[in-house]
């Protein structure tokens, strides 16, 4: 650096050159940096030190002079010189004139006199080093034209040469002269457009709420203006107080009502106007030069970088951020993968992680089954803030007499009582203050680096934990009676196996309902049965009745005969005869002992009616294995206490995933409802032959699918640990602290399996979403806590450097190339802007306006309506639905809509479920304005041909007695044609969808990358993110999504074939579950003295279960 630094432009041999400068001189300190190299300067890497780093250590800055003389030449300073300076990738210029760099020079040497004890201009000419910076003292107004270019090279010399020390360097004034603050060269960010010293008028900030009316009335006589650093950066502009350590004060982000103004009012010279939807800014500049350099460089960014944030045409559905194409998603299906992934990522964080979330537990395991500490969520977010990573929490603040979700609870555990300097937590609203008392926020996210994204409905909380088996029973170490109670010797029970090779045996997994081990009627029973049902369904109800108990069907859907032909394998001729089940459990037993290796079958998932029910049954639904017939396994520990040290080994239950591949499986077919299925007489039987006989049996081996088998929990390890056992049907959570202990009798209660979508997203739209954290962020802070350092406002990244993050070391997954639109409703209260945001209803109406061939939704709720002009409901997803179906009729075109609700609202109270279900099924059916009211009117007598509902339900065998649950759907989720996928925490009702109310995020993912399909039996180009989300979906609801022995393909899902053979699989399921389990909610139940009298009814699975 030394050579680069002395180049000496005057002899200063010669006394009269002498007597032109004045030396800066070095004092003992040394020329090294005493600071760290480039990789430590990351954002927020400690917003409240007391010296923040501005330059980058051990990079040379090198500086250029041009003087120009200025239009209007002052008679003092006539000349302007341009600054180019440049330091390692940043290039940037400065305008000033000598006055300002005059000063910056007498400011300097006041701190070489107090380090001497000598003036500078007193040092003797024979002390002075060559090293020196030299300044040159010569008045500009006496330095003739032809010799100003070399008193600008004196002058970048002289800056090279104070650059190389640190105090001088890092002095304010030098700071304030080249224009560079402490986020001036932060490598996340972009290079700053311009920085320099304003002054801000105060009281300008936007407020709302009840209770603070006075101090917005008093904000209008505050005229005073502050000095504040300000600095442009490419989407938004921030402000920093220079004088309580370069802290930032607020950022303004570029939105669609950003504008800035050089002409305010008369008398307000050199004052600009900035303002968005959040705030307005106005400036005094102390120069009209400033003035305009300022309002054009906003101008310039307004126009380029900050232009997909400003320009309506590229904001569609009047969203805060733009279409971002070729970025990287992956879907998820159930929560179970979903936290294994954020636990992934969050693990491999670099610098940030943003967290938002309605409910959110400390103590939740991300990894499953273990009780290994290191998988929970609080000890992995721990971990990281030793090393370093600041993490940045979000949490709904409830109102705990209505209901109790501990956020401040979780803030003093996270923030260990706020002595962690590295976690921060903030709870948002203030509900006395800001007036919000009905609203929630309900976004779930995950956002690691800006760079990667989790959202969906998600919550990181106690009973969303779940995967594709949505298992009923957990109990741990402790043994199940899987063997049902019965009157008759249980060793003596028929069943039904194919001879076919008996000594190749093992357990089955059918696709389609694995049913009760024995339930057969004749074919007259079961016609008797049928009718009745269908009579008592075809009773009129009165309108008043209905509004509870009513399935979430299509108004008792007929059941549809399959129409034309479906592929499928050939049937195999079989054999079958009867043997007793110990015979069958000695037959399987002799085969573990052949394999030496315990064969884990597939979970089966069958639909119903009302609903696909999605049912499985473990393998050992007739008799629990002996657990010594797996010699090889190891008997595990019992779960350890909570306390303890979480650095312990892992104690991780593995699959037989390993074991099963490349190998084949032996299927038998253990008695399910398929057989009950091909009894029914109104159903085709050379149908069913084609399509269900394969069920039967397709072929003594089946090539096992390279898919992920559900895990079993033989080592005694619970899948949910204390309240995470849960099922608020019965009761809703309470005693949240006491997180270990279970809330419900394992023995008696079985839980409620939980339904849900995410996804992640890897690229730009990952930082818009983080965009939207940082808004909110910065508005709960800018209310609660605006002066507290220690809770730093937060910046957004660059979107300007080529997107480079490296995922692909964790990230298992195959991943999709697909454009993303971040979408939300948001309002003041929500996120502090002042015009409501409705980008999620926008883009739900128009993909169900645009869509060709279906449309499938999974959503927690469905309130709705078609006429919204007359409604109490507003949003106007079921006018859109409706519009489309009468659309579709008109033109005589194939068009389907596939709904899955919760078959009842998930809650213990009988009046929440009251409320919750009348809103549904008047939007579906019985009000005035409901969709199929409205499809009637037109003309269209059986919308299910267009249109159905459905929900899920699973069974299970608890200590001998068999039990069931709905599963509750909590998806936000439509699929629009293969091609295009709205996935988030928007419900379909106006308090996600109107705005004003919850707050809300949701992505619309449009796919880039397509294969051949098939829509309506025509050749089709699908989109391999949506077509691989859908067909995983239906698999799991048609139960062949681990064991597909009939090769059901589910890839055309408008054909006249699949849609009737999926209505029919749900009708006759429901049909099973009415008749085994009685449960609610039931067709035949019409009013509510029915429901008192269908309470009383012995079902199957008390009188006679093994029937």
């Amino acid at each position: 650096m030394e050579k680069n630094v002395r180049r000496h432009f005057i002899d200063y041999d010669d006394d009269s050159s002498h007597k032109l400068f004045e030396p800066l001189p070095f004092f003992d300190l040394g020329l090294q940096d005493k600071l760290n190299d480039v990789n430590k300067m990351k954002i927020h890497i400690n917003p409240y030190a007391e010296k923040k780093q501005i330059f980058i250590p051990n990079r040379q800055i090198k500086v250029y002079i041009t003087a120009e003389k200025q239009s209007l030449p002052h008679m003092i300073h006539p000349f302007l010189y341009t600054i180019t300076l440049t330091h390692h990738n940043y290039t940037w210029e400065v305008n000033r004139n000598y006055k300002e760099i005059r000063e910056v020079h007498r400011n300097l040497s006041k701190i070489a006199k107090a380090n001497l004890g000598v003036a500078c201009h007193d040092i003797p000419k024979n002390q002075i080093k060559p090293d020196w910076p030299m300044f040159p003292t010569s008045h500009e107004t006496l330095i003739p034209d032809h010799l100003i270019n070399k008193h600008c090279k004196h002058l970048a010399e002289y800056f090279e040469r104070l650059l190389t020390f640190q105090p001088y360097r890092d002095h304010p004034s030098v700071h304030v002269l080249l224009s560079v603050s402490p986020l001036s060269f932060i490598q996340s960010l972009s290079p700053s457009l311009i920085e320099d010293m304003l002054c801000k008028k105060s009281g300008d900030i936007q407020l709302y709420g009840n209770c603070i009316k006075s101090r917005i009335l008093c904000q209008k006589l505050k005229v005073w203006y502050e000095k504040r650093w300000f600095c442009l950066k490419d989407t938004y502009l921030l402000y920093m107080n220079p004088f309580y350590n370069n802290s930032i004060s607020y950022v303004l982000l570029v939105d669609k009502d950003f504008e800035c103004k050089m002409t305010i009012k008369a008398n307000a010279y050199h004052a600009i106007q900035i303002k968005n939807l959040e705030r307005r800014l106005i400036l005094k500049c102390k120069s009209s030069l400033q003035q305009k350099e300022w309002y054009d460089k906003i101008m310039l960014m307004l126009s380029n970088s900050g232009k997909c944030f400003k320009d309506l045409g590229m904001l569609r559905y009047d969203s805060y951020a733009p279409n971002r194409p070729n970025q990287l998603c992956r879907w998820f299906v159930n929560s179970s993968s979903y936290m294994e992934q954020v636990m992934t990522a969050i693990n491999n964080a670099k610098e940030e992680i943003y967290i938002a979330d309605w409910w959110m537990c400390p103590e939740l395991y991300l990894k499953r089954p273990t009780d290994d500490l290191q998988y929970r969520l609080d000890k992995i977010l721990l971990n990281k803030a030793k090393e370093g990573v600041k993490i940045y929490i979000l949490l709904y603040k409830e109102i705990t007499l209505v209901i109790n979700l501990m956020s401040l609870r979780t803030r003093q555990i996270l923030t260990e009582y706020g002595a962690n300097p590295n976690i921060k937590v903030l709870r948002h609203p203030d509900h006395f203050f800001d007036g919000v008392f009905m609203w929630t926020h309900h976004e779930k996210l995950v956002i690691v680096d800006q760079s990667m994204a989790f959202l969906g409905g998600i919550d990181l909380c106690y009973g969303r934990w779940d995967d594709e088996c949505h298992k009923l029973v957990d109990l741990g170490k402790k043994e199940n009676i899987t063997q049902i109670e019965e009157k008759k010797d249980p060793s003596q029970q028929t069943i039904f196996v194919h001879s076919q090779s008996e000594s190749n045996m093992e357990p089955n997994r059918e696709s389609g309902l694995k049913y009760i081990n024995k339930y057969q009627h004749s074919q007259q029973q079961l016609s008797t049965l049928i009718k009745q049902n269908q009579q008592k369904n075809n009773k009129r109800p009165t309108d008043s009745d209905l509004r509870l108990i009513k399935a979430f069907t299509s108004t008792n859907i007929r059941e549809s005969p399959f129409n034309g032909n479906i592929d499928t394998p050939s049937p195999v001729a079989i054999n079958t005869k009867k043997i007793t089940t110990k015979q069958a459990k000695n037959i399987i037993k002799e085969n573990l002992k052949q394999t030496k290796q315990m064969v884990m079958p597939r979970k089966i998932i069958l639909k119903n009616s009302s609903g696909l029910y999605n049912v499985k049954k473990n393998a050992e639904s007739f008799e629990k294995f002996d657990s010594n017939l797996d010699k090889t396994s190891k008997k595990a520990d019992p779960i350890k206490p909570v306390g303890q040290n979480y650095k312990k080994p892992v104690k991780w239950v593995t699959t037989k995933k390993d074991m099963l591949k490349n190998r084949k499986m032996s299927i038998n077919n253990i008695f399910s409802v398929n057989a009950l299925k091909r009894q029914r007489t109104n159903l085709n039987d050379d149908i069913y032959d084609r399509w269900h006989l394969n069920n039967k049996v397709n072929q003594s081996f089946i090539d096992i699918e390279d898919i992920d088998l559900p895990k079993n929990s033989d080592s005694g390890y619970y899948y949910w640990i204390g309240k995470d056992y849960a099922n608020t049907y019965k009761e809703d959570f309470k005693d949240i602290h006491e997180f270990n202990k279970d809330q419900f009798d394992r023995t008696e209660t079985p839980r409620m399996p939980w339904r849900d979508q995410g996804l992640v997203i890897i690229g730009h739209a990952a930082r818009d979403l983080a965009r939207h954290f940082i808004q909110r962020w910065n508005q709960c802070k800018n209310e609660q806590i605006p002066l507290l350092e220690t809770y730093p406002y937060l910046i957004p990244k660059s979107y300007q450097d080529k997107f480079n993050y490296d995922f692909r070391d964790f990230f298992k997954d195959d991943l999709y190339k697909c454009s993303v639109q971040m979408l939300r409703s948001a309002d003041d209260w929500s996120a502090g802007i002042s015009k409501t945001e409705i980008s999620i209803l926008n883009a739900y109406i128009d993909l169900i306006n645009k869509s060709k061939h279906y449309i499938y939704i999974e959503n927690q709720f469905f309130i709705t309506t078609t006429n919204p002009s007359k409604d109490i409901i507003k949003n106007q997803i079921g006018k859109a639905l409706a519009d489309r179906i009468k659309l579709a009729h008109k033109n005589k075109e194939k068009f389907r809509v596939f709904v899955f609700l919760p078959l009842l609202p998930g809650f213990d109270r009988i009046n929440a479920i009251k409320a919750v279900q009348y809103y549904n099924l008047r939007s579906i059916k019985f009000g005035d304005f409901s969709i199929y009211k409205e499809l009637i009117n037109e003309g269209i007598t059986d919308p299910s041909e267009y249109i159905t509902f459905h929900g899920m339900r699973n069974w299970s065998v608890l200590m001998g007695k068999l039990v069931q649950e709905i599963i509750y759907v909590h998806s936000k989720l439509m699929i629009v044609d293969d091609k295009y996928v709205i996935c988030g925490s928007a419900n379909i009702n106006d308090r996600s969808l109107i705005g004003k109310r919850d707050s809300e995020v949701c992505a619309l993912v449009t796919d880039e990358e397509f294969v051949d399909s098939l829509m309506n039996k025509k050749p089709y180009k699908a989109g391999k993110y949506a077509l691989t989300l859908r067909q995983k979906i239906f698999k799991l609801h048609l139960g062949v999504y681990f064991n597909n022995p009939s090769q059901m393909n589910v890839t055309d899902c408008v054909s006249d074939e699949f849609y009737n053979m999926f209505k029919t699989i749900s009708h006759q399921n429901t049909l099973v579950y009415d008749e085994v389990f009685k449960c609610l909610p039931s067709d035949n139940i019409l009013n509510f003295n029915d429901l008192k009298n269908y309470s009383k009814l012995d079902s199957l699975s008390k009188s006679n279960p093994s029937e």
